[in-house]
């Protein structure tokens, strides 16, 4: 005698269906509820990822408060939250203070956009490459690729070179020179840059893989580094609040130790 498993296969389904749905809630709930601008003593803080949820209330905090300056303590994240942040910094001419770490688009898109730069002491402000450079890896593998396919790609390299033009502008209009990305990227390492295309019915890779011009991740600029690139950065004594909102990781201290490109 067959048994019909369907009702049960039914259920199982439904039951798994519910329990992906409801970790899908919490997860949502928990991320809404996360608060990387917050005010502290008066301050406005920003404390954790660069992402769309924390440039909202960023930028919301600061329009309704009117201030024109917030403490930062980033390890980075996106890009394009960085550059809206960035925007937003330039054009309202906001001063950012860091307060611990600023890593990647912290320190890219969010510290340097701004005309009135300060850390604390033992501020740690890494850089690696942006746009730019990205954008001319992509090209030089695009060349690879049969003309056939290349159109595909026409439009991510739109968007590419408008966020390209917004990082020229956000650096310029705060005196510095663009060149500074660059610069970045060749003293950091290069993510994997990559196409996948369809060719007689086969899924085909084209890489380039991790440009290493060197062993770390991040360039820790000295200060003469600094003002080559026309970047003032003013040093400031630790606000009262700096122990409620971070602790150095010592991650810069670990890349350092793993440099071989002399600065």
């Amino acid at each position: 005698m067959k048994i019909d498993t369907a009702p049960q296969n039914l259920l199982a389904f439904l039951f798994i269906g519910i329990f992906i749905l409801i970790l899908i809630l919490i997860f949502s709930r928990y991320h809404s509820s996360q608060k990387y601008a917050t005010l502290i003593d008066s301050n406005i803080v920003y404390n954790g990822n660069i992402n769309t949820l924390g440039q909202e209330q960023l930028i919301k905090l600061l329009e309704k408060t009117g201030y024109k300056h917030f403490y930062i303590n980033s390890r980075g994240g996106s890009s394009e939250a960085g550059l809206e942040i960035g925007k937003f910094i330039a054009e309202n001419n906001i001063a950012v203070t860091v307060i611990g770490e600023c890593y990647s688009a912290c320190a890219n898109y969010i510290f340097l956009p701004s005309k009135n730069k300060r850390a604390v002491i033992d501020a740690q402000i890494g850089l690696h490459g942006g746009f730019q450079s990205y954008h001319a890896q992509r090209l030089s593998l695009l060349a690879k690729i049969p003309s056939e396919h290349q159109s595909m790609y026409k439009d991510s390299f739109v968007i590419e070179e408008k966020k390209i033009l917004m990082e020229k502008i956000l650096l310029s209009s705060a005196g510095i020179n663009p060149e500074i990305i660059n610069r970045s990227a060749q003293m950091t390492l290069y993510g994997e840059a990559s196409f996948h295309v369809v060719e007689n019915g086969k899924k085909v890779s084209y890489k380039i893989p991790k440009i290493i011009n060197s062993n770390f991740e991040l360039w820790f600029p000295p200060k003469n580094e600094y003002e080559r690139w026309g970047i003032k950065i003013e040093t400031i004594p630790d606000p009262d609040f700096k122990h409620r909102v971070t602790k150095s990781s010592g991650l810069k201290e670990i890349l350092i130790s793993r440099q071989s490109t002399p600065i």
